[in-house]
């Protein structure tokens, strides 16, 4: 249908179409050149840190110390830091630090050595008041299909599903 219309353009109309077709293939070359670069950087970014992180981490284990939460990640024939792995190997190399932290900070016996890797200054206060909360239903449900049963018979009167009944129900409603 398109190819129709503009086939009946005037002159005038086709240079123009032509025109900012044009401008808007360089706008998206352009725009393409500038995540090319960006990527180019983060690429760079990523050789950078990578060897340091493997001979941090290598230290970390020659020295003893020993992982409890984070992934052990694989340092053999060298590491190549993507967008999907750059998470574990910092994961790794933060919970080395943060052991390092507590350690020192026993060391030095301090009396809240176990919490010393706690940015204490960066939590929330929690505010103990607020009892009540909001808790958004997905749309098309009522709070009663998915928590209350009727008793047969007894109208009116529910009785509360168990958290496997709970669960099913739920799953049932969004699949």
């Amino acid at each position: 249908m398109k190819i129709i219309e503009r086939g009946q353009l005037s002159d005038q109309e086709r240079i123009n179409l032509e025109k900012s077709l044009s401008d808007e293939c360089d706008m998206l070359g352009n725009e393409i050149e500038r995540n090319l670069a960006e990527a180019a950087n983060t690429k760079q970014m990523f050789l950078k840190i990578q060897d340091s992180v493997a001979t941090q981490v290598e230290m970390f284990k020659r020295s003893k110390f020993f992982l409890c939460v984070a992934q052990k990640m694989s340092y053999e024939d060298g590491i190549n830091f993507t967008e999907n792995n750059i998470v574990n190997y910092l994961a790794e190399l933060e919970e080395y630090i943060s052991s390092l932290i507590t350690y020192t900070a026993f060391k030095r016996e301090e009396p809240n050595a176990a919490i010393s890797t706690i940015p204490l200054d960066k939590l929330e206060i929690k505010e103990f008041n607020k009892k009540n909360i909001t808790v958004e239903v997905p749309v098309g449900v009522t709070i009663e299909d998915q928590v209350q049963q009727e008793v047969p018979g007894e109208e009116g009167i529910y009785n509360i599903i168990s958290a496997k009944e709970l669960y099913t129900k739920f799953m049932q409603l969004h699949s």
